[in-house]
């Protein structure tokens, strides 16, 4: 078989070297690729170090062909553009992010992995177990893994010595799930293995396997799990129990957890992210404290959801709590708290607010809950300890927890989705961009729907070192293709340090445009986009798929950061000559598919608009004067895409205010070949002056029908030798009424204005001002004259003069 496949490469190859012989370049180039993949294909599949080696340098020799055409024939070559939507791109992605803490924790049931090391090492201990001298003790007798006759309440989950307050109220609303819909929420996750796979621990009696949904599919997070749990010398248990109940599996779970989280010294998370990697459900995080936070609203969804078994819910307190609160909850900061009831009758709405923490290490060990080796034992005071614990659940209201509680996080049963589609990717740096820069990632969505349908769509940051602390960031935003055009749908793409975000919306038949991006020092990181829909929903590629690609690095700095086309300065914004080739082989009049794409710092708004302009510079533009805009201001990255016709084009990139500055990639994708090259600043090159000025009561004389235009402020401009000339005048502060005019005269007495030489043409309200023409002029003496159309206008000025040579500017008065 290997030798047929080699057969076939070569031929290949033979076939692509006669197609360049005969000049079908492009085609070539095409197969020279294929052959090159395919060889390289090869190379991964063998297992003899000869033949890896004979793939490779195969593939070597036809990319080194598809280069020398390439470099030669670019104009006759269509770029050849990645499928990032394959079958088998989207599994090397995943086996990719398989590795966490230096551990493989493989796709669950992939037959590519079927033979792995059972991993036999206990997570490590934390701190405070090693303070209180934990080892690890294995029940001679253990309770049992699950007891459908005498199952755990949510309250009987105790927290211990590990600061995993998440993780326990996610096992708690588990089993508050399980009890009222029997749904078998948590324990479900922990699956058995057959005793004759565990050759070399044949002597442990019980042995599980973790099943979590983690960087992007279900994994076996753990391999062995066995019954030894960290336990004080005289067996009292030292991690996360069910309590007085029998039931190991909360602890067993816990251990699993632990283990793929790097150890039970476990710095913390979100309920919703445990409970995405234990039950599969769709985290969300709603901030209470924001400003955006809607309390009506989302009381009637989590109060319905919750009664209906769609949803599970926690609470989390701030980093600072409130000075006053009426809870009979002891709080504490940055705790999460289970919600195991949710009451709206009567006009009464409240929450069933459960604490699994117990007072501390020492004062739960003093109330003898233990672990005794050989069986779990009920003592006397226990029941004390089964009250104490039990007061730590208490009945809030909903406007007590709107107030207390920073923090609402609610876990989504996906299946109330019929249809859900998930893609798999790698954020990869660029080392041609400036690192401060995010990284971004394009997905178009098809929707097919007769009526309005939610589509939820989940970003997940893939994780290969748990226990690090980075600043890792990641946004997600979306967009509706409408025949072409993109709209904004308000959907800010705001970036968050958790490893997952959500966002909503609702659409008939369209197509999304997806941006999921990553801000962080890391060289590879992976995510998946998973949607969630009632809808048919299906991948309909990548803009970045459209073959012909210009990338442009810049910066906003404080010379010509403009801000937005409201302010006088948006002319100061970077701006660069697009140039659309048409498609030769396409009908008259066929417009270009186009994406373009804005990359900036996190903390800055970002637009980059398309404008009819013949290439020129822009200084000011309407909303007729676009062609294709990115849409509202976003942080971090914005983008857009639109079917355009070929022609010449000027492209502004600025940010909302002048003062917002930073480094930016601007990339633009086309289905036709393009040109981008950057067009100068105004006067750039010349001789510059500014001069500032005032229109007075005596000044302020208006247009030439006015009869007073002499009297307006006059300039001398002297020009010592023939040079270029163009000058633009700005109201200081604009006012979007006061229309305005500068024209020059070449200066024959102090008695007259002369001769007319340039004018900026009519009088124009202009938020940039107006400008004359840049033209040759003689040696000699000119007046520049501004004005404003109505006399009385008394307002600030700012006149700018460029030349090609020397020059000097003074105010003059004129009789």
């Amino acid at each position: 078989m290997a030798t047929g496949l080699h057969i076939h490469q070569a031929a290949l190859y033979v076939k692509a070297t006669k197609l360049e012989l005969e000049g079908s370049f492009d085609k070539a180039f095409q197969l020279y690729i294929k052959c090159a993949e395919e060889q390289l294909r090869l190379s991964r599949l063998s297992s003899n170090a000869n033949i890896r080696d004979r793939h490779k340098s195969e593939a070597a020799k036809a990319l080194e062909r598809a280069e020398k055409i390439r470099a030669k024939k670019r104009d006759l070559v269509t770029p050849v553009v990645k499928d990032h939507f394959s079958e088998g791109e989207q599994l090397r992605v995943l086996q990719q992010s398989s590795m966490v803490n230096g551990v493989s924790y493989a796709v669950w049931n992939d037959p590519s992995t079927s033979v792995q090391t059972i991993d036999l090492h206990n997570p490590r201990l934390s701190p405070g177990q090693l303070e209180y001298g934990a080892t690890w003790q294995t029940p001679q007798q253990p309770g049992v893994v699950c007891d459908s006759e005498d199952p755990p309440h949510p309250e009987d989950i105790v927290q211990h010595v590990v600061s995993d307050c998440s993780l326990c109220a996610s096992i708690a609303v588990c089993i508050d799930h399980d009890l009222r819909f029997e749904s078998n929420l948590g324990k479900a996750s922990l699956y058995p293995q057959l005793s004759e796979d565990l050759t070399t621990a044949a002597n442990l009696s019980k042995a599980y396997s973790l099943r979590v949904l983690f960087n992007g599919a279900y994994r076996k997070a753990n391999r062995y799990i066995d019954s030894q749990l960290p336990a004080y010398s005289d067996g009292k248990l030292m991690c996360m129990s069910a309590g007085s109940k029998r039931e190991l599996w909360p602890s067993l779970v816990e251990k699993a957890y632990m283990k793929l989280m790097g150890g039970y010294d476990f710095p913390g998370s979100l309920s919703t992210t445990d409970l995405h990697a234990l039950i599969g459900w769709i985290p969300e995080t709603i901030q209470i404290s924001s400003s955006r936070f809607e309390r009506e609203k989302t009381w009637r969804l989590i109060s319905e959801a919750y009664n209906s078994g769609t949803c599970v819910l926690t609470v989390g307190t701030g980093v600072k709590l409130p000075e006053e609160h009426l809870l009979p909850l002891p709080l504490l900061p940055a705790h999460c708290y289970a919600v195991i009831g949710v009451v709206d009758e009567e006009g009464e709405r409240t929450m069933t607010i459960l604490d699994n923490w117990v007072e501390g290490v020492e004062t739960l060990h003093d109330q003898d809950l233990h672990f005794a080796i050989g069986e779990m034992t009920l003592q006397e005071n226990e029941k004390e300890v089964d009250k104490k614990n039990r007061s730590q659940l208490c009945n809030v209201s909903w406007d007590a927890m709107c107030t207390v509680f920073d923090v609402l996080l609610i876990s989504w049963d996906p299946g109330v989705f019929k249809n859900q589609l998930s893609f798999h990717g790698i954020w990869t740096k660029d080392m041609s961009l400036d690192e401060s820069l995010p990284r971004n990632f394009h997905a178009r969505l098809s929707v097919q729907s007769d009526k309005e349908a939610d589509i939820w769509i989940l970003l997940t940051r893939h994780v290969i070192d748990t226990t690090s602390r980075k600043d890792e960031y990641i946004a997600l935003d979306a967009e509706v293709e409408d025949g072409g055009i993109s709209y904004d749908m308000g959907l800010t793409g705001a970036y968050t340090n958790n490893t997952h975000v959500l966002i909503k919306t609702r659409s008939r038949t369209a197509t999304l445009l997806i941006v999921a991006s990553y801000d962080g020092a890391s060289e590879e990181v992976g995510f998946t986009i998973t949607v969630y829909s009632s809808a048919s929903i299906q991948w309909a590629g990548s803009p970045s798929s459209l073959p012909y690609s210009e990338k442009i690095t810049g910066a906003l700095t404080s010379k010509n950061a403009g801000g937005n086309a409201t302010l006088p300065t948006f002319m100061l914004n970077p701006q660069y000559f697009l140039r659309i080739h048409p498609d030769k082989s396409a009908k008259p009049n066929a417009k270009s598919r186009m994406t373009l794409s804005l990359a900036g710092d996190r903390r800055v708004p970002f637009n980059a608009s398309v404008v009819w302009s013949q290439g020129q510079r822009v200084t000011d533009m309407s909303k007729s004067d676009i062609a294709l805009s990115t849409g509202a201001y976003k942080f971090g990255y914005t983008s857009s895409a639109k079917a355009i016709s070929p022609g010449e084009y000027t492209i502004v990139v600025s940010a909302f205010e002048p003062k917002q500055t930073g480094p930016f990639s601007l990339k633009i994708d086309c289905s036709t070949r393009i040109e981008v090259t950057t067009i100068p600043q105004e006067g750039s090159g010349m001789f510059s002056k500014v001069v500032r000025g005032t229109w007075t009561a005596e000044t302020a004389a208006g247009g030439p029908s006015f009869n007073m235009y002499m009297s307006n402020p006059v300039y001398e401009l002297k020009l010592l030798t023939q040079s270029q000339v163009k000058t633009r005048l700005q109201l200081i502060t604009p006012d979007g009424s006061t229309a305005i005019n500068v024209t020059l005269f070449r200066s024959t007495s102090r008695h007259t204005l002369g001769t007319h030489v340039a004018t900026s043409g009519p009088y124009s309200d202009s938020v940039c001002g107006v400008v004359t023409p840049q033209i040759t002029l003689q040696s000699g003496s000119y007046f520049i004259v501004p004005s404003t159309y109505n006399p009385g206008v008394q307002t600030a000025f700012k006149l700018l003069v460029y030349t090609s040579s020397n020059m000097s500017v003074e105010r003059i008065q004129l009789p």
